[in-house]
């Protein structure tokens, strides 16, 4: 089983596709894996639970919510994208399975044979910037917001006009 490490992401909504596109830099080039929307209203919540869950029992916990994703979106640093190759490995994620510690959340992406996994570290502020992204892309391609919480939903824009990329 190959597990290949997610250094820097670019995610992008692909309408012909009607899907998420993560392009990954790995230490061997570029993985494409495409998100369905079935799946990414799946794996939502999980992350945003532990985002919540960091800041439980603080007043206005909520209102502190939607500023660290408006500081974690300015804090985004604008990157030439993740490019994939012709020769970039392509494939259809069929799970993704969140590990959750103290300080990060841990995302392995798997596809439909063990050698189609990739995985990603995620502290609290990357993962509010990776969020906003996704959460914009969702408006873009005209998805029900129905799974994110209002913190999100007032934190800053919805409609991207370019891609992020961070690191």
């Amino acid at each position: 089983m190959t597990l290949s490490s997610l250094s820097r992401l670019t995610t992008e909504y692909i309408e012909r596709e009607d899907r998420l596109r993560i392009s990954g830099e790995t230490s061997n080039g570029t993985v494409v894996i495409w998100l369905t929307l079935r799946l990414t209203n799946r794996l939502m919540p999980l992350l945003l639970d532990w985002l919540t869950k960091q800041q439980a029992g603080e007043p206005y916990a909520d209102l502190l919510q939607g500023w660290a994703v408006r500081q974690a979106r300015a804090g985004l640093e604008v990157q030439a994208p993740v490019r994939a190759t012709p020769a970039s490995e392509q494939w259809l994620a069929e799970e993704v399975t969140v590990t959750r510690r103290s300080e990060a959340v841990i995302l392995v992406f798997k596809g439909r044979d063990d050698s189609q996994r990739a995985q990603i570290t995620l502290a609290p502020t990357p993962l509010r910037q990776w969020l906003a992204i996704v959460h914009d892309l969702y408006a873009l391609a005209g998805w029900s917001r129905d799974v994110w919480p209002d913190w999100m939903l007032d934190s800053g824009p919805t409609a991207p006009t370019e891609n992020i990329v961070w690191h």
